[in-house]
């Protein structure tokens, strides 16, 4: 007699994919709250814990699960990079960005990633 949908592997299987979308969103959604702290850490001048902080959150949070948010972090630190005269690690860092905007289809971040890229022209 044929396995009945439902067995237990299927089940079993299905409960570890449910966890890890669930705590893959639950990391995506700390992180999302965590970058407006991020972004204020920056605003106040506290460029290391900022740094710090948003190359963590590129670590954290994969590009298949939020790749708006990954390469958002990855252009968060190309402007630290920038602020800092560093152009090369900023344009590397833009250039993560505009490239992985790009592949997931995400025009209007892409532009911005650009448009922050060409303000490097002139250094």
């Amino acid at each position: 007699q044929p396995e009945a949908l439902g067995s237990e592997a299927d089940s079993a299987a299905a409960q570890e994919y449910g966890q890890q979308c669930s705590n893959g969103h639950e990391i995506r959604s700390k992180t999302k709250d965590s970058a407006g702290r991020w972004d204020a850490a920056r605003l106040r001048g506290d460029v290391e814990t900022a740094e710090v902080a948003y190359t963590k959150g590129v670590k954290r949070v994969a590009p298949a699960h939020d790749p708006e948010l990954h390469f958002r972090l990855h252009t968060r630190l190309g402007d630290l990079a920038f602020e800092a005269r560093r152009f090369r690690t900023a344009e590397q860092r833009y250039r993560t960005s505009v490239d992985g905007f790009a592949a997931y289809e995400l025009p209007i971040r892409e532009a911005w990633a650009l448009l922050r890229l060409a303000r490097l022209v002139e250094h």
